[in-house]
């Protein structure tokens, strides 16, 4: 097995899927030797799938950017840092993690993760998004950072990994090199086809049933929304409720998956450096968040971007980063005022742009 194998199986293990922040919130209990004993602990129960070797806590000696030290069959060196609550608090945390990034290239690692295990609240998701965001500028396939949301099912529930999962996750990340194996699964699959009766498609149904699929319910008024806004004299709240009830449509003509994907980078997404009022997500911090490749993440944002929907923007001569801009009269960006609203008001965003809950403007 080469050492980019055996890197990917460690990076199997650490990817249990995608908490919520309420999720996070668990942190909120868990001290810096806790939650190195946790990662430890998890890791043995998964010993199996990595061919571990060796594994260390050196978070009591001079651990040079390397909380716990991992080796793996072949002489894979891998160092994991893990960041507390405490650690996300301080106000040099940013600083902090880019020092030891730095100390942890004397310790000759094959790979380098940094997982930051906080809250997801008011008063650390900026610093988490900045961090993350930071990192994935680093043009280098040395570290992988997780945020609290990748984090959270390492943590809890923990616990091991059913090798189906893994051989599933496995085959995400890898290519058949030899086309007999090819050649005799095709076999063994004509064989067992041509054994069962040819039944209709269900492609027809499907088709139906998205035909069918219910529209989200359009808004006569905003008034919560219009008050937040604050509107300049000279914009009628009536264009305004009828932009935001343009874009109820187009986010009900999505299907679930889609709206997921696009509340996502609504979520994760800073401040555009470029572009006044615009919201900005990096393209490697979505591919690390979501663990997918490039190819598939461009699809999805392909269409979102088409002319059908228009709810993102890409730029060739931009291509790391997608904006979202949602146009309201009086140029508000729709989204960076909805995400605003929702954390002034404790509103759940994803309710609103998944669920299609928009009477919470009212």
């Amino acid at each position: 097995m080469s050492k980019v194998d055996s890197i990917i199986d460690f990076s199997i293990v650490l990817n249990r899927g995608y908490g919520a922040n309420a999720d996070c919130s668990f942190f909120a209990t868990q001290k810096h030797p806790q939650l190195l004993q946790s990662f430890i602990d998890y890791i043995e129960l998964n010993k199996k799938h990595l061919g571990l070797t060796k594994i260390e806590n050196r978070q009591s000696i001079a651990d040079s950017g390397c909380d716990v030290f991992v080796e793996l069959k072949g002489s894979v060196k891998i160092g994991v840092q893990i960041k507390s609550p405490a650690d996300v608090a301080a106000d040099n945390f940013a600083n902090k993690v880019k020092a030891q990034y730095a100390e942890s290239s004397a310790l000759g690692l094959d790979k380098y993760y940094i997982l930051v295990c906080c809250p997801m609240d008011t008063s650390t998701e900026g610093k988490v998004n900045y961090i993350v965001s930071h990192l994935a500028t680093y043009k280098t396939n040395y570290h992988a950072i997780l945020n609290p949301n990748n984090c959270i099912r390492i943590f809890n529930p923990g616990g091991q990994l059913p090798q189906a999962e893994f051989d599933s996750l496995k085959q995400l990340y890898s290519k058949e090199d030899n086309p007999d194996n090819i050649a005799s699964i095709l076999h063994t699959i004509r064989e067992s086809l041509s054994a069962v009766p040819i039944v209709k498609s269900d492609f027809g149904s499907a088709v139906v049933q998205a035909i069918k699929r219910s529209s989200f319910q359009q808004i006569t008024t905003a008034s919560n929304f219009i008050n937040f806004l604050q509107l300049e004299s000279g914009i009628n709240p009536s264009d305004v409720i009828a932009s935001i009830n343009g874009f109820i449509i187009k986010m009900g003509q999505l299907t679930p998956e889609m709206r997921r994907f696009f509340y996502l980078i609504v979520k994760e997404s800073a401040d555009a450096e470029n572009f006044h009022d615009a919201l900005e997500a990096n393209l490697f911090e979505l591919e690390s968040i979501l663990s997918t490749d490039s190819h598939t993440l461009m699809s999805k944002i392909g269409i979102l971007t088409s002319a059908k929907y228009r709810l993102l923007r890409y730029d060739e001569d931009e291509p790391n980063v997608v904006q979202v801009f949602i146009n309201l009269p009086g140029d508000y960006n729709f989204m960076k005022e909805l995400r605003n609203f929702c954390n002034d008001f404790t509103f759940d965003l994803e309710s609103i742009l998944v669920s299609g809950d928009f009477s919470l403007l009212d």
